[in-house]
């Protein structure tokens, strides 16, 4: 199906309390992130004296709401979840114009589950698994990798809070210690994983497994072009409209965060030997020219550390295995550091199979001062994480889709070269 114009779109329902509201919305705007555990977005609507919704149907804004769209595509953007509050009131003469906050049904049930429960030795896919479960029993969840089994004895909270606590703890398999002796000891790898909810289902997947490409679906061909009348109508949807990059790198904030070089002093409270840590991302995720910049630890981190603390049976505790700070905390801290170290936005025609945690290439034009064709930035064109989707659907029959995106230090920047439009 084609509406001749990219940034058309097709309502096919939105309904609150099971009441069709198509005649009163104005605009609905929906969002996912790789950051957040769920869903949220808005609607707003323009009441008037002969049609009060909220007061005929004596809405306590708690009521479920859906609704779906379809793009030019033919890609259907639908969604199911609960409002969560009333906001924005704005009266013009016999016209009330509000705005209604909405969350997927995953944020309603967070609130309303309190995890007790201890994980010995269990994989964090399994936990994300577990967790995804008690926040929608029929959501679907995928995994990009499964990470090194974990102990884990959860003080009964929430399901997010169990998740942010396995994102900032659990390791990845390249994250190690190199035991030069009792004191002195390297730091190797990387750690941190992501766990978000998208319009499909729930994700989880390491920030490794991103930034090394190991995504879940991969766009192609997205970029900038000098006009798009000439264009065919599956390049127009392609196009960059609009496109900002508000940071690209900081390397004040790298120094800061101890992300290239760090050290971390550990007591073992089971020996009584106290270690020094060494972390170097040099080879792990910076090049030699950016690692070469720094010349010793600019972050210091001090734990305490006890591999017997949860050994259950009457034997010696194997190193890492139930404390495994000594691999999480200067890895984590350096990739979660260095996993956003480019960002920028870009906005589409309406794009609803687009989700958080896929993988985009893009190509952006060179400014020129005469208009005339000035290559690709390589500041800017590449491969980026897609950390944030955001859908935004008007009244006036017209859509778009905002992209958040991110790059890592240690990502392959390498876009495939476009062929549509594209200045060379």
């Amino acid at each position: 199906m084609s509406f001749g114009e990219p940034y058309h779109y097709r309502i096919n329902s939105i309904r609150i309390k099971d009441v069709d509201v198509v005649g009163l919305y104005v605009q609905v705007d929906i969002y996912e992130n790789i950051f957040l555990g769920g869903i949220t977005g808005s609607v707003s609507m323009l009441e008037t004296d002969a049609a009060k919704f909220i007061e005929d149907n004596e809405i306590k804004f708690i009521e479920e709401i859906t609704f779906e769209f379809t793009n030019s595509l033919d890609q259907t953007l639908e969604f199911n979840g609960f409002i969560n509050g009333y906001k924005d009131n704005v009266v013009i003469g016999n016209k009330r114009l509000y705005t209604l906050d909405f969350v997927s049904k995953g944020v309603r049930m967070n609130e309303m589950v309190f995890v007790n429960k201890a994980y010995r030795n269990a994989l964090p896919s399994d936990i994300a698994i577990d967790m995804a479960k008690k926040l929608n029993p029929d959501a679907d969840i995928q995994n990009v990798d499964i990470g090194v089994p974990m102990t884990y004895l959860v003080p009964n909270i929430k399901p997010l809070e169990v998740m942010k606590y396995v994102n900032d703890n659990a390791i990845s398999t390249n994250s190690k210690i190199t035991e030069n002796d009792d004191r002195d000891k390297e730091a190797k790898g990387t750690a941190g994983f992501c766990f978000w909810e998208t319009i499909s289902g729930y994700r989880f997947a390491s920030m490794d497994s991103l930034s090394k490409g190991f995504s879940f679906n991969t766009w192609q061909d997205y970029g900038t072009t000098l006009a798009n009348n000439s264009n065919s109508f599956d390049e127009q949807m392609r196009t960059i409209s609009e496109y900002n990059f508000p940071a690209l790198g900081n390397f004040q904030h790298k120094l800061r965060t101890g992300t290239l070089q760090s050290k971390h002093y550990s007591m073992d409270i089971d020996s009584g030997i106290f270690s020094r840590i060494n972390y170097d991302a040099q080879g792990e995720l910076v090049k030699d020219d950016m690692a070469g910049s720094v010349s010793g630890p600019t972050r210091i981190f001090s734990t305490i550390y006890s591999s017997e603390l949860h050994e259950p049976k009457c034997k010696k505790a194997q190193p890492h295995v139930w404390d495994q700070t000594r691999k999480s905390t200067q890895q984590g801290v350096a990739k979660q550091n260095a996993f956003t170290d480019k960002h920028g936005r870009i906005t589409l025609p309406p794009q609803f199979d687009m989700r958080a945690g896929d993988t985009i290439d893009i190509k952006i034009t060179k400014a020129s001062p005469n208009d005339s064709p000035g290559g690709f930035d390589p500041n800017t064109s590449g491969t980026y994480i897609i950390h944030q989707v955001g859908h935004h659907i008007l009244n006036n029959g017209r859509a778009y889709t905002k992209l958040a995106i991110l790059r890592s230090i240690d990502q392959d920047t390498e876009a495939d070269t476009l062929e549509f439009g594209a200045v060379q």
